[in-house]
């Protein structure tokens, strides 16, 4: 089963709405998705599922600055990143 990391309540309350759905994501692709909420406003993670990265809520985001969404694009991806134990991983951003 997909295993949360949960910070305080008051924190999701603005991405309530989000959470059902990357809690469904998590769980179809567990173990091999890490699913992560990120609060683009203040750079950090609301909350995550699958957690390989070695992340938790309230760290940094980690987004590339080379990520730009704008003129109505709401999914980028995939593209390449590298985790902390040096293996490549394939991730899909989305607002």
């Amino acid at each position: 089963m997909a295993r949360s990391t949960k910070p305080k309540a008051d924190t999701t309350a603005n991405f309530a709405q989000f959470i059902p759905i990357a809690e469904a994501i998590a769980m179809l692709l567990h173990p091999h998705a890490e699913v992560v909420i990120h609060d683009l406003a203040s750079d950090t993670i609301v909350q995550l599922w699958n957690a390989f990265s070695r992340r938790n809520p309230g760290d940094a985001a980690l987004l590339e600055d080379n990520l730009q969404f704008g003129g109505g694009q709401t999914v980028l991806g995939p593209y390449e990143k590298v985790n902390w134990d040096g293996h490549r991983l394939k991730c899909v951003s989305c607002v």
